[in-house]
């Protein structure tokens, strides 16, 4: 996984573009977030490291021209969402609160919404609307973490079954999550879970 910082003011255009770069460029890749201020001017010289895909800085001028309009469409209106989020939960202080964890929060109701679009869409036999969904959630789960396997996530829910009190569901699920984090879906752990001790 490449890291890459997003350091210093970054004007809302730019920060767009960047996003866009990054996916466009290079796959696996995880945004750290430090503070985007949506009415800078300017991106500093150096803002980042790219070690997979070419030197953003000369060829970004360039790539901005030849852009996709939907990928950067989607990032804007993530990033829009991302601010709203922020304001919402730190007030004016959101630029330099917000946490990898709050980006990540956004993206994942963002993915999860059109998963239920797409759903939605082809029940309702519209392919075109059910396509343009699965592009943006292409675009979007790019951000996302790689999850657990399910034999990874099993080999975590056994330790926490052998501990936990398997009648009290709840705090059985509470701790599991405590020891997964992020690294898969609450909707995901709590099936297997089930299924877990259920086979018990």
């Amino acid at each position: 996984m490449t890291l890459i910082p997003l350091r210093g003011k970054v004007s809302l255009r730019k920060a767009v573009f960047y996003l866009w770069y990054l996916l466009k460029h290079s796959r696996g890749i995880h945004l750290i977030h430090s503070s985007v201020n949506l009415r800078g001017k300017f991106f500093p010289r150096g803002f980042c490291r790219i070690s997979r895909s070419a030197n953003f800085t000369k060829s970004r001028h360039t790539s901005l021209k030849k852009g996709d309009r939907f990928r950067v469409d989607t990032l804007r209106f993530l990033i829009s969402a991302v601010r709203n989020q922020g304001i919402a939960k730190y007030g004016n202080a959101w630029e330099t609160s917000l946490t990898d964890a709050d980006i990540l929060d956004v993206i994942k109701k963002q993915v999860k919404t059109h998963k239920e679009s797409v759903l939605a869409f082809d029940r309702a036999n519209r392919p075109e609307l059910a396509d343009k969904e699965k592009k943006e959630l292409d675009i979007l789960s790019a951000f996302l973490p790689t999850e657990l396997s399910d034999e990874d996530l099993k080999k975590m829910l056994t330790e926490v079954i052998t501990t936990g009190d398997v009648s009290n569901f709840g705090l059985l699920m509470k701790s599991a999550m405590a020891k997964v984090g992020r690294q898969a879906d609450g909707g995901r752990v709590a099936g297997i879970l089930k299924q877990m001790i259920s086979d018990k």
